[in-house]
């Protein structure tokens, strides 16, 4: 008989284009690693559930959300929402369109534009909603407003051209048609926009460019000298502030486009070989991709959906491991059925707050809670692969050692699922076993008698049961 060895679980999600190299999943959950002697170098926890707070109305699928003075706003369907503390919506005011918005805010004066319409509106609590009729913004002209950020008093707007503008100061309302910028170092489409330390980075599509506020009369901003970054912006709405710095999906020149993070002086990937060929994948609909982050209990994440999936970047973990550590994320019952339906995530009144992307849902994110508007999450994880260089291998058992236990409100007992694969494509037939009902923490989620392969072998688990899943370690048991 063998002795059994630990299976390492942080990996995370990484999947070859040939699947026998790898096909590790990872989905509705996350790498932990305990930064003391624990019982294993990582576990996987559950990815939190989500609570309804709110319902603005069928069909209102969130089109984005801002937080202005510690109150949340919502665009759902072509309506303006304020959710209050009381967890009650206040209807403020018709936005037309169907797709994203950018929105932005100055202290006072919230911004939401409709991107290529040259629809844009300021909503303040003292006079309502707003639309923008300025002729520099509606200018015909011109190609229409997309992406807005706010610096130094300064709305600043992207058109999809080679130009982007700004307000007047401290006023999202009135506009000069001399208050205009441009790439300058290599004049590519602008793209989008961002804001980091107080500096304003303009996403062309095949360079970023930097500047800063100059003052002085005439337009404010000025091109930092010597500051160009070789990679263009891919998803106009995947830029966000993350970890100290910011994220995005881009590309340089006559390559195909991937996840970075900036580092001070440029950028470097975050994604792995297995990110960028799914980008890749659904590089008809990148355009559409958007980003969204939170922290949470040490962890903080950045993810980026499109029609190929939700991925998500554990930058915790990746310090912790030495390694690129992502997961996905994936709900049940979706119109998009790859892809997890949280569409925008804000912070407020103490909680993370999400949009829906399937209608006018608006729900808290909580880790105590194992669905997702009382539908069932289907979590599972697949492990690395398993071979011994062409030797015959006789499987013994494996072993997931779970917090058991945890069982059901109704006194049931939630169910783990094991298959394996020789090929990495097809799996066997399911085999169940017993996460323990409440109160049995001794209950161990064993398989015996699994057969050889002088092969390679992949094992995956799944399950769906709404309690909180925590896998502390896999154990596998072989002779060779």
């Amino acid at each position: 008989m063998g002795v059994s060895t630990p299976i390492s679980l942080s990996n995370g999600f990484y999947q070859s284009e040939s699947l026998p190299v790898a096909s590790q999943v990872l989905q509705n959950m996350y790498v932990n690693i305990p930064e003391t002697q624990g019982i294993s170098d990582a576990q996987l926890f559950p990815a939190p559930g989500l609570v309804e707070l709110a319902y603005s109305g069928d069909n209102e699928i969130n089109r984005g959300a801002y937080v202005l003075d510690g109150k949340p706003y919502f665009v759902n369907g072509e309506n303006l929402y304020r959710l209050e503390s009381s967890d009650e919506l206040t209807s403020l005011g018709t936005i037309e369109g169907k797709g994203r918005v950018s929105m932005a805010d100055n202290g006072t004066q919230l911004i939401i534009i409709v991107p290529g319409t040259k629809i844009g509106y300021i909503y303040t609590v003292a006079d309502g909603l707003t639309q923008i009729t300025d002729g520099t913004f509606t200018d015909p002209d011109k190609a229409a407003p997309e992406i807005v950020v706010f610096i130094d008093g300064y709305f600043v707007i992207t058109r999809g051209s080679k130009e982007f503008f700004c307000s007047n100061l401290n006023n999202g309302l009135v506009y000069d048609a001399l208050d205009t910028g441009s790439a300058e170092a290599d004049p590519d489409v602008i793209r989008s926009a961002h804001v980091h330390k107080n500096q304003l980075y303009i996403f062309g599509s095949e360079t970023i460019e930097v500047f800063q506020n100059v003052g002085g009369a005439g337009f404010p901003f000025q091109r930092i000298q010597g500051f160009v970054i070789p990679k263009g912006i891919a998803a106009p709405f995947s830029v966000k502030e993350f970890d100290g710095s910011f994220v995005f999906i881009g590309q340089g020149v006559d390559e195909s486009p991937k996840i970075y993070i900036f580092t001070g002086s440029g950028v470097a990937p975050i994604s792995t070989t297995s990110i960028d060929f799914l980008l890749q994948e659904g590089s008809g609909d990148i355009e559409n991709a958007f980003a969204w982050s939170y922290s949470f209990r040490g962890a903080t994440f950045v993810g980026f959906s499109n029609v190929n999936g939700t991925f998500v970047y554990d930058s915790q973990a990746s310090r912790l491991a030495g390694k690129k550590v992502w997961h996905t994320r994936e709900s049940y019952q979706l119109q998009f059925k790859n892809r997890w339906r949280a569409n925008s995530i804000v912070t407020a009144y103490g909680k993370l707050i999400a949009g829906d992307s399937e209608g006018g849902k608006i729900g808290r994110i909580d880790n105590d809670v194992s669905t997702e508007y009382g539908v069932r999450v289907l979590r599972k994880f697949a492990l690395q692969t398993i071979e011994s260089n062409s030797a015959r291998m006789f499987f013994n058992s494996v072993e997931v050692v779970l917090d058991s236990g945890q069982g059901l409100e109704d006194g049931s007992d939630p169910k783990i699922a094991m298959s394996y694969s020789d090929n990495g494509r097809v799996y066997c037939s399911e085999r169940i076993r017993s996460a323990g009902k409440v109160g049995e923490y001794s209950t161990k989620a064993k398989w015996r008698q699994l057969g050889s392969t002088d092969r390679y072998r992949i094992f995956k688990f799944e399950f769906d049961a709404p309690v909180r899943w925590v896998v502390l370690k896999v154990l596998v048991n072989i002779d060779v």
